[in-house]
This record gives C-alpha cells, structure tokens and sequence, in this order.
C-alpha cells in the first residue's frame, strides 16, 4: 500500500522548482540523491554520484545553457567537490540557484555526512557562491 503523504510530499517537492523558476526570477531544479546510495561509505564517489544526478536532472528538465551547471565539474578532493561544483554553477548562474535535494536519506554514512556538512559549510562559509536556498527531502519513515 502506497503512502498517501509521501505521494503528497513528493508531487509537491516536484512543482516547486518549476513554479519557482517560471517566475524567471530563479534558477531551481529538483533531483534525487538516490543513485549516491551504491557508493556506500565512499564519500568521494557519492559526491560524483549526486553531481551526476544534478547534471542529468538540468538537461532533463531543459535548463537553458545560461542557467545549467558548467560543462563538467570542477577538479577537488574528496569532501569539497560538492562545495566546488555547486560554488562554480552560482558563479556563472545569471538568477539565484535553489536545489531541491530529494531522498538525500539514500545516502548514508561517511556519505550522507559529507553531502550535508558541504552544504552547511556552502551556508555558513561561502556567502555569495552557494545556492540560495537547498532544499533536502527524504522519505518520512526513514531510520
């Protein structure tokens, strides 16, 4: 039996990036964290793994050449390439950036720590060249 409430949450996680971005205000777009869950404890490999899912996720949802994520993600070390490839995006992003990170909860571990302590670090830090606004979701019976 399906959830009522996660079908509720997750069509309204769906709209807001477009109802957001058709006011021509914003850049946002909206992905799933759930192919990062197969890197497990390796950091590294989620961090590729989610920048993947973003850049399929803008060409998916059409985001014109100004607006979408630069061509390949800068060069970093293992625990910075979110910071670096989300930083990157912002710096050449006409609009403010807000990205809804769904199912972050696939992640886990090393993993699911290294995604969040970038984006907190992106927010307390990084003032200026970090997303707007990230938005993270996950299932609500999640452990």
């Amino acid at each position: 039996m399906t959830d009522v409430r996660l079908i509720h949450a997750s069509a309204s996680v769906l709209a807001w990036p477009g109802s957001m971005a058709s006011t021509r205000v914003y850049a946002a777009l909206h992905f799933s964290c759930e192919s990062g869950e197969v890197a497990g404890e390796d950091y590294g490999q989620a961090e590729l793994l989610v920048l993947e899912a973003i850049r399929r996720s803008a060409e998916s949802a059409g985001l014109p050449d100004g607006l979408a994520p630069c061509a390949s993600w800068p060069d970093a070390v293992p625990g910075s390439r979110l910071t670096r490839g989300l930083a990157e995006w912002v710096r050449s992003c006409p609009r403010p950036l807000v990205l809804f990170f769904d199912e972050i909860d696939a992640l886990w571990g090393k993993s699911l720590r290294s995604v969040l302590r970038q984006l907190r670090d992106g927010f307390t830090v990084s003032r200026g060249v970090r997303p707007t606004s990230s938005v993270t979701t996950s299932h609500p019976h999640c452990q």
